[in-house]
């Protein structure tokens, strides 16, 4: 039994390190796409005399969304190392933002009346459930034992 607990206890060990491998090696493309993404910014910026106000605005706006949508993932993959576990206000707080992006990237682009509205409700259901996350979180205890 005692060689059961110690090669469960080995392997539970050899996962836990290999997630933490992979979160870093994550971590660090995320750290690489946010400065990638803000020297792609600074391009658009000083070729502002070659592109038009429209475009350059564009670009502007979605790469700094990018930016958002990125440092809010790293920041979720930080307070996993940090605490071992992520909230789910986090997780939908990236997931939000992603999309929020995603949508303004939609503006600029020929999109069905159909598509609009699924990402509309996609939003509002994300939203609903950060409301409830944050309404219904166990730090909220004097809330829950009402019920």
């Amino acid at each position: 039994m005692k060689n059961h607990e110690e090669i469960s206890t080995r392997l539970e060990s050899l996962v836990e390190t290999g997630v933490r491998g992979a979160l870093v090696a994550f971590m660090v493309v995320i750290l690489g796409a946010i400065a990638f993404t803000t020297l792609n910014t600074a391009k658009i910026l000083l070729s502002f005399s070659a592109i038009s106000v429209e475009e350059l605005s564009r670009g502007i706006m979605l790469n700094s969304l990018s930016i958002l949508a990125m440092v809010e993932i790293y920041r979720t993959a930080k307070i996993y190392f940090s605490e071992g576990r992520v909230k789910v206000t986090y997780i939908i707080d990236s997931v939000l933002v992603t999309v929020l992006t995603e949508i303004l990237g939609f503006w600029y682009k020929e999109m069905s009346r159909e598509k609009l509205v699924a990402a509309v409700i996609l939003v509002l259901v994300l939203g609903g459930i950060r409301v409830l996350a944050v309404r219904f979180s166990p730090n909220r205890r004097e809330f829950t034992e009402v019920f």
